[in-house]
């Protein structure tokens, strides 16, 4: 039951994350419009844009009841950075764009949605780096000239410790939320045993010993009073009993007393 609880609670989490998401990916989407104009990069602001935020919906619309759509807002918040590195040819703020989306992924309290976009940062970088560097003008990672191994290394080692950091957090988090729920379910399953009992125990006190409670179902204080019961029952009914035999026992000796004479 208390899974039960859990899932249905982060099924509301999710809910309120995608709106946060969704409208977090329109406005990347505005975002990169807006960048378009400073070096007509309109091309890359309709197309990667629209795949960006086409890859998280088709993923939430055809699979509603995964999460596969968690996994896919990662996955557009990596294309979105690409896409900015590539339409401002190579500012380096626009790599921050990376670790806003990561930041924003921490609201799904699942920290294996970090996957997708780590390994497309690493990839990304890696590959426009290296292609960069060759001498391909039309790829874009840093307005640097030059980049050696070691700030290379730098670079990608920071962002992993900042993505793990909020891998962690979300990790911590679901964790702290799961704990608490745990507790305020059985905070709520005391307060229902506490009021069957009290109900329980003022049928008892009005003299109705026929009421029922289930011991599987009952608490230490409620199985206690369900024990207080069964004696108090045994008692009535041995003084019924009890009286049954003085009534019985008085008739017969009136019985006897009047007919001394008679067999």
């Amino acid at each position: 039951q208390n899974k039960q609880e859990i899932a249905k609670h982060f099924q509301q989490v999710y809910q309120r994350a995608d709106r946060i998401i969704e409208v977090s990916l329109l406005v990347y989407f505005l975002f990169g419009l807006g960048i378009a104009w400073f070096y007509e990069t309109w091309f890359i602001a309709l197309s990667v844009g629209p795949l960006s935020i086409g890859i998280y919906a088709v993923a939430k619309w055809f699979f509603p009841q995964k999460t596969l759509n968690q996994y896919m807002a990662g996955v557009a918040f990596a294309l979105f950075m690409a896409q900015f590195i590539y339409q401002m040819h190579g500012l380096f703020e626009m790599h921050f764009f990376a670790f806003i989306g990561t930041i924003l992924l921490i609201i799904y309290q699942n920290w294996k949605a970090f996957i997708p976009l780590t390994l497309l940062i690493v990839l990304h970088h890696a590959a426009f780096a290296y292609l960069q560097f060759a001498g391909y003008e039309e790829v874009y990672f840093t307005q640097l000239d030059y980049m050696s191994l070691s700030t290379f290394l730098f670079h990608v080692g920071l962002a992993a410790v900042i993505i793990g950091l909020c891998a962690y957090w979300a990790f911590d988090f679901r964790i702290h939320t799961e704990e608490s729920l745990i507790a305020n379910l059985r905070t709520e399953k005391q307060l229902t045993h506490s009021k069957q009992n009290m109900a329980f125990a003022s049928e008892i006190a009005q003299g109705n010993l026929t009421a029922s409670k289930s011991r599987e179902e009952s608490d230490e204080l409620g199985c206690s009073l369900i024990e207080m019961q069964e004696k108090l029952r045994e008692a009535q009914e041995w003084e019924q009993r009890e009286k049954f035999m003085n009534i019985g026992l008085a008739e017969v000796s009136d019985i006897l007393r009047k007919n001394v004479h008679s067999l």
